[in-house]
């Protein structure tokens, strides 16, 4: 019981770790394609690319309240809270190798390579996307035979 608890505090924690880095790499990719003489906006790809940052920023945002507000409610749920974490995670990494790919070289010879580094090691504190994904399909599983 106590062990699970730490893990519900824990990974929500990491959730808005990787939250912060995500959004954190969408603010800086705009900046510095925002100073670049071509203008972004015209390339259909890379605005796909800043939409889809944007949306699984604000996706994580939003599971990593949940969780937070259950545990809030002193009814903490290790299903939402692992949703969460491994989402916020993986979402890091998405936006930090996008990034990467849209800023070329001012982005590696910059911070942004600090921040692909920071979410990269986010998939593995606190359980591993995959184990997440265990605990959130052995919660399911088990409220299904309830």
């Amino acid at each position: 019981y106590y062990i699970m608890t730490f893990f519900n505090i824990s990974r929500i924690f990491v959730a808005a770790q990787g939250l912060g880095v995500a959004q954190g790499c969408l603010d800086r990719t705009l900046e510095i394609l925002t100073n670049r003489k071509d203008d972004y906006r015209r390339m259909e790809e890379v605005n796909f690319t800043i939409a889809e940052m944007a949306t699984r920023i604000e996706a994580s945002r939003l599971l990593t309240y949940k969780a937070a507000s259950y545990l809030f409610q002193f009814k903490p749920k290790p299903e939402i809270t692992s949703m969460a974490k491994a989402y916020a995670s993986e979402t890091a990494v998405f936006c930090a190798e996008k990034a990467l790919e849209l800023t070329g070289l001012e982005g590696i010879t910059g911070d942004l390579e600090r921040y692909f580094r920071d979410a990269k090691i986010l998939e593995i504190w606190e359980g591993t996307s995959e184990v997440e994904k265990l605990v959130i399909s052995r919660f399911l599983t088990k409220e299904e035979k309830a």
